[in-house]
């Protein structure tokens, strides 16, 4: 999955910001998606998600995507557990 490039998106056109935050929107979603297929949940088989810390985001979009992600993140943690896998997510700080 792509990270946005750092900088200030108001010198980049706004359809290469908006290209690259749905190439990382649907990175995000395909990774979820793959793990929650493959993982086994009679192991107790479950996914943990690294990613930057969203303080450390140089432009608006890049902080909006990563408060995104972690509110995707945390609405999909319950579903996950109604079918037996775990998610987590670590910030790198």
């Amino acid at each position: 999955m792509g990270a946005l490039q750092t900088g200030d998106d108001t010198s980049r056109p706004l359809n290469d910001v908006l290209s690259e935050t749905r190439h990382a929107v649907e990175g995000l979603i395909a990774v979820m998606r793959g793990a929650e297929a493959t993982l086994d949940p009679s192991i107790g088989a479950g996914l943990t998600l690294l990613r930057a810390d969203t303080a450390e985001a140089s432009s608006p979009m890049a902080r909006a995507l990563g408060a995104f992600a972690d509110e995707w993140i945390a609405g999909e943690v319950g579903r996950w557990a109604t079918l037996g896998l775990s998610l987590t997510q670590m910030s790198r700080n």
